[in-house]
């Protein structure tokens, strides 16, 4: 995170802890998972892996019918450029997509990976770079959640708990 980020994240972990303090504390999910990597999960929409943040995972609803949705987060990193290459949840085909311009249309395409700057962010979202969940229970619904693996070419693996939201943000998908 950012030092501004971490800064207002403190006073809202401080604020937090007195509003509620019977709520468990942030706990390391997985130290062993990368020996240079530990995974902290900072706070139920924030996770950790080495240099990079994970935040603000979601996946858009099924609506009836439907077997296809996609999932959102931003990635932020404090190190050196990095990949996602890859994501993958027990049930479900996820893919890495973006969106291109292709005759004057908007084309969704499969893509083998997702930059993830030097100290920068990778913005998943609607009409740019998502997860595409093909395969995708009919319990996937609005206030349901579903876990995610993330793996990055050079921090590794990491894995997400992603909440399932009606709206997910702007433009659909």
């Amino acid at each position: 995170m950012k030092k501004s980020t971490k800064s207002i994240f403190a006073a809202l972990l401080v604020i937090g802890a007195l509003a509620a303090c019977n709520q468990k504390p942030n706990s390391t999910i997985n130290a062993a998972t990368q020996a240079t990597n530990e995974i902290v999960d900072t706070s139920e929409n924030e996770v950790e892996l080495g240099d990079l943040s994970i935040a603000n995972p979601r996946a858009r609803a099924l609506l009836g019918g439907q077997t296809t949705t996609a999932a959102f987060m931003d990635i932020e990193n404090e190190g050196a450029a990095d990949k996602l290459i890859s994501a993958s949840s027990e049930g479900l085909t996820a893919e890495l997509h973006s969106h291109a311009m292709v005759d004057g249309m908007m084309q969704m395409r499969q893509v083998a990976a997702i930059e993830v700057p030097a100290n920068g962010v990778a913005e998943l979202k609607p009409g740019s770079f998502h997860i595409m969940l093909f395969n995708a229970p009919a319990t996937m619904v609005a206030g349901s959640n579903f876990k995610l693996k993330l793996k990055f070419e050079k921090a590794g693996e990491v894995e997400i708990d992603v909440p399932v939201l009606q709206d997910v943000g702007a433009q659909s998908h």
